[in-house]
């Protein structure tokens, strides 16, 4: 059976009044036993508005409410942050998104964690430090000098670049740097 909004919002005022069933600081947070009789108290305070409402149910229908509104939270927060203009902020669709914001100050964002490892990190070309070669440059170098290089026309699509040994087909500056520090690591200097 679904809920209704007034049984949603029934809901949440139950919960808000059990600080243990949100607020990891609370000492009874991680007390299982005494979150299940919260749920029961709650279970038991719906039957007005949903009877034969169980512990259970309440449960769920807690963490679901809660999971989608911190999802929508996020939205909001990340409109923000992109720098758009007020009235391009992200507007919130869940009709209980106000009366959860009381959860705010018990829950935060996870920092992001960089998916780039320390060490290519380290080696990051960008593209002004990328050699520029113009054309006649390399008349008498050897072949060894030419493995570094990768030529670009900025008016040409990558796919339609030529290269000397590139091992793939895009030209990134991430690309290279990691190519170029593979093969200093193998022994071939530039």
């Amino acid at each position: 059976m679904s809920w209704t909004r007034g049984q949603v919002e029934r809901l949440i005022l139950l919960v808000s009044e059990r600080p243990y069933l949100f607020d990891p600081r609370n000492s009874l947070y991680k007390n299982k036993g005494k979150r299940l009789i919260g749920f029961r108290e709650i279970a038991e305070g719906m039957i007005p508005a949903r009877p034969n409402t169980t512990s259970e149910e309440c449960r769920k229908k807690w963490y679901s409410l809660r999971t989608n509104y911190l999802a929508e939270r996020r939205k909001v927060i990340s409109s923000k942050k992109s720098g758009v203009g007020v009235e391009s902020v992200y507007v919130p669709s869940l009709f209980y998104f106000n009366e959860l914001s009381f959860i705010d100050e018990y829950t935060s964002p996870r920092e992001s964690i960089s998916t780039l490892d320390e060490e290519a990190e380290d080696f990051l070309v960008y593209e002004d430090e990328i050699p520029v070669v113009e054309e006649g440059e390399l008349e008498g170098a050897g072949t060894e000098a030419m493995l570094d290089l990768v030529f670009v026309d900025d008016d040409v699509p990558s796919n339609e670049c030529s290269s000397y040994s590139w091992p793939w087909p895009t030209y990134s500056a991430y690309s290279w740097a990691i190519w170029v520090r593979q093969k200093e690591k193998s022994g071939i200097t530039r």
